[in-house]
């Protein structure tokens, strides 16, 4: 693949919704004492566009057939 970033292509990506069920990142925030947490960012290259704001779950199930490439970013966060 020729890409290197996302700037150029800012129309060509989206993000979907989070846990929290809306498009915002409100950055780690585990509770203070609680130990590690991890964040999990999922990261699909796709050969359609997607409609609507499906959940992950719902994503999956219609866009299997449409992956071609995936993959996770694990970041862990501690707020001692």
């Amino acid at each position: 693949p020729s890409t290197t970033d996302l700037s150029d292509a800012q129309e060509k990506f989206r993000v979907g919704p989070n846990g929290a069920g809306d498009k915002q990142y409100y950055g780690p925030q585990p509770p203070a004492g609680h130990g590690e947490h991890h964040y999990y960012f999922w990261i699909y290259a796709l050969d359609t566009k997607v409609e609507g704001t499906p959940t992950r779950e719902e994503f999956l199930q219609k866009y299997a057939g449409n992956i071609i490439e995936q993959n996770r970013i694990v970041g862990i966060y501690e707020n001692k």
